[in-house]
């Protein structure tokens, strides 16, 4: 069945607020890691703007839960930011890839901080895979040589 134009039409707006909500945000981390992030409603209303990388990277952002406006388990659209001013929301970053998990706030950060804390987080489940790894990799000697 085609979309009738009433429906083209809401689509066509809620689009464009999208973009005037999110797209600051979302046209950064898309300029600075040629991901695309979208808006998820994750459950129970709960929100977050979630890029999936190559190798099965997934990174989520909400607003950080600690900071004096965030909203836990929520990611706040443009207007709320520069109504409470963006530096007393922040972000607070999950980064997942296979059972690695690195989480990280950033309760004072702005849109333009985006690219450098996603590179931080990436950093940081980086680091926990490779030491995982080198664990489970010297796992079998440290079985042998247990009495």
């Amino acid at each position: 069945m085609n979309p009738t134009i009433e429906q083209l039409l809401d689509w066509i707006a809620n689009a464009a607020a999208f973009d005037s909500l999110y797209g600051p945000m979302v046209d950064v981390l898309d300029k600075a890691f040629g991901v695309t992030f979208q808006f998820w409603d994750t459950g129970g209303g709960c929100t977050a703007l979630v890029g999936e990388f190559e190798g099965g990277v997934r990174v989520m952002l909400t607003d950080s839960p600690n900071s004096e406006n965030g909203q836990e388990a929520h990611i706040s659209d443009m207007c709320r930011r520069s109504c409470y001013g963006e530096k007393t929301i922040g972000y607070a970053v999950g980064v997942t890839v296979e059972d690695a998990l690195a989480y990280g706030e950033y309760s004072r950060a702005t849109v333009s901080d985006l690219p450098a804390i996603v590179v931080d987080m990436l950093h940081t489940v980086a680091q926990r895979n490779t030491r995982k790894t080198r664990t489970t990799a010297s796992s079998p000697h440290q079985e042998r040589n247990t009495p």
